[in-house]
């Protein structure tokens, strides 16, 4: 059975996320993100981290920026992009956060911590791959 540690210097870990966090545009509070990124930091398991829907890059920052500081494995964002819920298709039909995204990550300095799926979650899991993760003890 696995137990949940929680890192020593998590504190300092969360806190330091948050404020390159806070920066990036979206909707995620803080309070949440810090939830993101203690879920991240006391998962009990190495491997990737699958975020399903990124609009421009707000918690995907905050995992990228706890998971590379424990060394866990990559974020895997996978969203289309093109939310009539969050984008004005009236305005623009060719209406996408993707640039913006990268815009985020870049900006952040995580974009070598995360890998980028412009796709639906269904179209991603058809070609999904990755192994299971192992138990850390």
């Amino acid at each position: 059975m696995a137990t949940v540690k929680i890192p020593a210097d998590l504190e300092t870990v969360l806190n330091d996320a948050w404020e390159v966090t806070r920066e990036v545009p979206g909707h995620l509070a803080e309070n949440e993100a810090r939830f993101l990124g203690l879920l991240a930091a006391c998962a009990p398991a190495k491997g990737t981290i699958v975020e399903i829907g990124s609009f421009k890059g707000r918690s995907t920052v905050m995992l990228a920026k706890v998971a590379s500081h424990y060394s866990l494995g990559p974020i895997v964002a996978i969203d289309p992009h093109n939310s009539p819920i969050l984008l004005d298709h009236h305005a623009n039909p060719e209406a996408s956060s993707y640039q913006d995204f990268l815009d985020s990550i870049h900006a952040a300095g995580v974009s070598n911590h995360v890998e980028s799926h412009l796709a639906y979650s269904t179209e991603a899991a058809n070609s999904w791959n990755r192994p299971h993760p192992t138990l850390v003890d």
